[in-house]
Parts: structure tokens; C-alpha cells; sequence
């Protein structure tokens, strides 16, 4: 028998995998799963960018690009940077990574030592911990709840940092609860760590995707010296073709540099490529039409929710989920979210996957379907809870 490592061991399952097989044999069978546990919407991959991708296809573009990335997508997302938020960023501060996921690989290898800490809001993005036990260091969980909008602060870190404490993890907009840090309270943050010697690493691969003008901004306008992880797959809709960015800080890029060179050798060359057209006018204009169309959808689920008795005390400010606290008397999260499946066919997430914290008394909800979709969801969903009580 082969031995695994003991970090493997450490690292946990993905429990919204293991539902989506299920709810993928379950249509093989022939029935209608409503699909509300992934984080994919119904609207397809722009046309733009289709184009962009054929056409790179019918060039050849499939070989090897430099390891940090087409200059010619860098300088796009550079000059995105300062035509959307005027914040100015070097291209040579930016590495395009094999998927969000890629670049969080890449900078807990870079940040975190052996045993070192690093801080996660709890609940949040489950393979944000396993990336760091990847990295042979610890994530420390923080709970949050919707007291304070399911987010961190100075007070609360200074709960939890320690000499070990290297740094902190957030979302913004936030998987799964949607909540989004304001400039003052991302300010707020990096001072504090900044005064411990430690790093701010900010995800915003759900940023375009705010239900509230204010929230429009990027922790770029906050320091230069916080890392910003970004991705193509959440706005643009380019989910399987595993394409993200960094945004570092200048000291930082030779060393990342090395980690990129070393790990993936490049992202995606025709990803790269088709993701040329993604900062296109034509393409800005497809992505707010179907950012107002997933406004329309959160508040429409969110009503339902609350009258079937879910408590929703801190609605998402972006993103496309509903976290969701579940009815009283109901029975706890991955039960729920089995039975859900197999008795009304309608797939959601248990809120295990996402944390300790109350984990078993949530479930996250996506309004990733068309409305018609979501309110045939909402019916399965009342007559499942009439017939547990």
C-alpha cells in the first residue's frame, strides 16, 4: 500500500464535489437536478471571447508563454487597474495563474514557512485552508457572524494573531456569505497587519459582481503592498479554462517569479489568449447586463428564503450566493442537503464545507439559473420542509 503524506491527510474534502457527482449521476437517470450548489452561471462564455479563442486556435498560439504571462494580457489588466479604479499598477506586478486557485498555491508557498500562521474568516472559501496546510503551515479560523456582516476586524484579529501569525486571507466580495470590506475597513486591516510585520492577501475574483455602487473598488487603492488575487472565471465566465491573476507588491515579484517558473510553467497559453477580449468594450457591456440580471436574481431569493423560514440577517453585497441560516426545528446541513437532493432534486451546499463555525445550522444557495429556475427551486424546497415536519 502506498503512504500518503500526512499533509494529505490533513487536507479536507470538497463536500460540493462530492454533490455535484451525485447530482450529475441523478440527471444521467434521467431526472432534473436544479443545480444551486456550484459556483457557474447560466449565461455561457461572452462571444468576444469565443472569438479570441478561436481565432487563437486557428494561429497556433498553444505553445509555451512566458512564465508570468502574455505582457499583452498583463497590460490589459494594468490598464483595467487604472481606467476602473485610477489605481496604477506595473505590469511587471502582474502573473497570470493557472485559475485564482493557481495563484493562492503560488503565494502560500511564497508568504508561509513550516508551522507558521496564517488567519481566515470563518465561514469562508474552504480551499483557502487547505492551501495552507499545502504549505505546511496552519490556518487559524476566525468565526464571523452577521453581527458584524461576516467580517474581520482589527479587534477581532487581535483575538487570534500571535508570533506565529504571518498574515490574513479574505474575500471580498466574500464565498460564501457575500459580504464586502469597504476601503475604510480594508484600510483598517492592513494597518493592523501592517504594524505586526504581517501580509494582506485580498481574493476578489467575484469583484464586478456588487449589488451596491459604494462597494466598487479594489484594495489596489488601499496599498500597493497587499497581494490581490483576481480570476476570469467568476465574471467572464471562463470557469474551465482555469485563467486568474496576482497583483503583487514590487519586493515580492522576483521570488514569485521563481515559484511560476517552477510550478505551472505557464497558464493556459489559449486562455490566455481568448481572455484578451475580456476587458473589450463589447464584452464590459455583456458582463453588467448579466451583473443587473444577477441583482434581480439575489433579491428574488432572498425573499423566498426568508419566507420559507431560513434567516438571512446579513444579505450578500456581491457574489452569487445566499448563506443562508437554516429553518428551527429543521435538521442540520449536510442531512439536509442530501435529503434535498435525493427527495426534490435540487442541489445546494452544505455550510460544513465552509467552516466550524455554526457550520451544521447553514447552507449556501447559488442564483446561478434563470429566475424561472430559481422559483421552481423554491417550491421543491417548501414542499421538502412540509414534508419533514
Amino acid at each position: 500500500m502506498i503512504r500518503t503524506s500526512i499533509r494529505a491527510k490533513k487536507i479536507q474534502e470538497f463536500r460540493v464535489m462530492r454533490l455535484l457527482s451525485r447530482a450529475k449521476a441523478l440527471e444521467a437517470s434521467g431526472e432534473k437536478v436544479i443545480h444551486m450548489e456550484i459556483g457557474e452561471t447560466d449565461f455561457g462564455l461572452p462571444a468576444p471571447i469565443e472569438r479570441h479563442a478561436l481565432a487563437a486556435i486557428k494561429r497556433g498560439y498553444s505553445g509555451y508563454t512566458e512564465a508570468q504571462g502574455l505582457l499583452s494580457l498583463r497590460e490589459k489588466i494594468s490598464g483595467f487597474y487604472n481606467e476602473s479604479f485610477g489605481a496604477s499598477v506595473d505590469p511587471e506586478r502582474v502573473f497570470i495563474t493557472t485559475g485564482a486557485s493557481g495563484g493562492l498555491l503560488l503565494l502560500t508557498a511564497l508568504l508561509l514557512n513550516n508551522d507558521e500562521n496564517l488567519l481566515l474568516p470563518d465561514p469562508g472559501y474552504p480551499c483557502n485552508a487547505n492551501y495552507a496546510l499545502a504549505s505546511n503551515a496552519n490556518p487559524v479560523l476566525v468565526p464571523v457572524d452577521s453581527r458584524t456582516d461576516f467580517k474581520l476586524s482589527p479587534d477581532l484579529l487581535s483575538e487570534y494573531w500571535c508570533p506565529d501569525t504571518r498574515g490574513l486571507l479574505i474575500g471580498s466580495p466574500a464565498n460564501p456569505t457575500g459580504a464586502v470590506y469597504s476601503d475604510r475597513e480594508l484600510l483598517e486591516l492592513n494597518r493592523f497587519i501592517e504594524a505586526n510585520s504581517g501580509f494582506l492577501l485580498t481574493d476578489e475574483v467575484y469583484q464586478g459582481i456588487n449589488f451596491h455602487p459604494e462597494d466598487w473598488f479594489t484594495a489596489l487603492n488601499v496599498s500597493s503592498e497587499i497581494f490581490v488575487i483576481n480570476s476570469f472565471s467568476k465574471l467572464f465566465g471562463m470557469t474551465g479554462w482555469r485563467l486568474g491573476w496576482i497583483v503583487a507588491p514590487p519586493s515580492a515579484c522576483s521570488d514569485l517569479l521563481k515559484l511560476a517558473q517552477n510550478f505551472f510553467i505557464c497558464a493556459p497559453s489559449i486562455s490566455q489568449h481568448a481572455a484578451l477580449a475580456a476587458f473589450s468594450d463589447e464584452t464590459q457591456a455583456i458582463i453588467e447586463d448579466q451583473a443587473d440580471t444577477l441583482r434581480e436574481r439575489k433579491e428574488f431569493l432572498v425573499k423566498a428564503l426568508r419566507g420559507l423560514g431560513f434567516r438571512i440577517d446579513a444579505p450578500p453585497r456581491g457574489a452569487y450566493y445566499v448563506y443562508a441560516e437554516l429553518p428551527k426545528n429543521s435538521i442540520r446541513s449536510e442531512e439536509f442537503c442530501c435529503r434535498l437532493l435525493e427527495e426534490e432534486f435540487v442541489a445546494v451546499t452544505p455550510g460544513t464545507d465552509f467552516g466550524t463555525n455554526r457550520s451544521d445550522d447553514f447552507v449556501r444557495f447559488s442564483f446561478t439559473q434563470k429566475l424561472s429556475t430559481l422559483s421552481l427551486a423554491v417550491e421543491r424546497i417548501a414542499r421538502f420542509l412540509r414534508d419533514l415536519n
